[in-house]
C-alpha cells in the first residue's frame, strides 16, 4: 500500500509541469512555453520545453503572420527534439519552406509563418544552473527563466532589449 501511494504521488507531481503564456500582438497571437521534462545531468540539469506560437485561442479572423525567430539560452546548450505545424510559408516569400535553420549547440533559429494556425517546437536546454532564455518571434522579443532545471512559473515576458544570438 505504501509503495502504491508513493507511486501515485510521484505520478501526480510529474503531471504538474509549468506553462506560461504571453500575448504577442494586438491581433491575438500568443506564445506559450510549457515544461515537459527535467533531468539531472553530470554538469547540472536538462529541461525539455514545448514552445508554441500563433493563434493559440483559435480566434476567428487571424491572418498571415511571419514568426521567424530563435531561442537562445544565455548559458548552456540547446538542441531540437521535435517540430510541429511548420509548413510552406505561402506568399511571405515565394518558394520558402518553414523550417529550423540552425540547430544548436548554443541557439536555434527558424523560419515560421502561420495563417490563423499554430506552429511549435520542442527543445532541450542543458545548463549548470539558473539561466535566462531569450526568445524571438517575428517582431516580438521576450525571455523566460529556468531555475534549478525547471521553468520558472510566469517568467515569460516581453524583453526590453532586442537580443541577438
Amino acid at each position: 500500500m505504501k509503495r502504491f501511494l508513493i507511486t501515485l504521488i510521484s505520478l501526480l507531481l510529474v503531471g504538474t509541469a509549468f506553462a506560461t503564456t504571453a500575448q504577442l500582438d494586438a491581433a491575438g497571437n500568443s506564445v506559450r512555453v510549457e515544461e515537459r521534462a527535467v533531468a539531472d545531468t553530470d554538469g547540472g540539469s536538462a529541461t525539455t520545453l514545448y514552445i508554441e506560437w500563433g493563434n493559440l485561442a483559435d480566434s476567428p479572423g487571424l491572418s498571415f503572420y511571419a514568426f521567424d525567430g530563435f531561442v537562445d539560452p544565455e548559458e548552456g546548450s540547446i538542441s531540437l527534439v521535435d517540430v510541429r505545424g511548420f509548413d510552406t510559408g505561402g506568399d511571405y516569400e515565394e518558394g520558402r519552406a518553414d523550417a529550423v535553420t540552425v540547430d544548436g549547440p548554443d541557439f536555434l533559429t527558424w523560419r515560421s509563418s502561420t495563417d490563423g494556425k499554430v506552429d511549435g517546437l520542442t527543445v532541450r536546454i542543458e545548463s549548470s544552473g539558473s539561466v535566462t532564455v531569450h526568445l524571438k518571434l517575428g517582431d516580438w522579443y521576450g525571455e523566460f527563466k529556468i531555475k534549478d532545471g525547471g521553468l520558472v512559473k510566469n517568467s515569460l515576458r516581453r524583453s526590453v532589449e532586442a537580443w541577438t544570438p
